[in-house]
């Protein structure tokens, strides 16, 4: 009904929230380059947006970055709406940039978000970014948030099952500790598409067989 009626309503007092929407429209659609365009289109106009729609407009910008982990859109975001769905996203970014403890302190955050607001998926894999942030420092750390996110999945995200199992087991393995590295890697599977998972997960077990 809204795609029909958009060259009408872009006209209206609704003309800002028809922009937002037809930015999410075109992502859904993944054409992350029309996206851009049509932000940019909408950047002289942040002046008369509220806080959703900077929130929204934000938000947009950085799923349709080239580079999310160097977009800065998600922090402009955060400082519109404070939710779970936003701080996950810095929390993944900080973790890919190598800032670990900024990843786990806005890890955290995110985690009590996700509980109050019931987003479980932020609360699932905001478990998994925490885990993997101590398999260099805390394996007991490390396998308790892991284990948090696998209770929370429940028959859900699968792939992030089997990347937490490889990585429990190969940190077990690089420590010399067999039994424990044995009880994780023998869970892993091959995840569709991750050729370098499959590859690596039969490498690690055929060392420690």
């Amino acid at each position: 009904w809204l795609d029909e009626y958009v060259p009408v309503l872009m006209f209206s007092e609704l003309g800002l929230w028809m922009d937002i929407y037809r930015v999410c429209r075109v992502l859904e659609s993944h054409d992350h380059g029309e996206a851009r365009r049509l932000l940019k289109e909408m950047k002289p106009l942040e002046g008369q947006m509220d806080a959703e729609q900077l929130y929204r407009y934000h938000l947009g910008a950085a799923e349709a970055a080239d580079d999310p982990v160097e977009s800065l859109a998600h922090e402009m975001a955060s400082r519109q709406k404070r939710c779970a769905h936003v701080f996950w996203a810095l929390s993944y970014i900080y973790f890919h940039l190598g800032q670990y403890s900024r990843c786990v302190e806005t890890a955290e955050q995110t985690y009590s978000m996700g509980a109050e607001e019931g987003d479980l998926y932020a609360m699932i894999w905001t478990g998994f970014l925490l885990g993997s942030c101590y398999t260099e420092r805390d394996l007991e750390l490390a396998e308790k948030y892991y284990r948090r996110a696998i209770r929370l999945s429940g028959k859900s995200q699968t792939r992030m099952k089997q990347f937490a199992a490889y990585n429990m087991g190969s940190s077990y393995l690089e420590r010399g500790k067999q039994e424990q590295a044995r009880y994780w890697l023998e869970q892993t599977e091959d995840v569709p598409g991750e050729r370098s998972h499959n590859l690596l997960r039969r490498q690690k077990l055929a060392i420690l067989y």
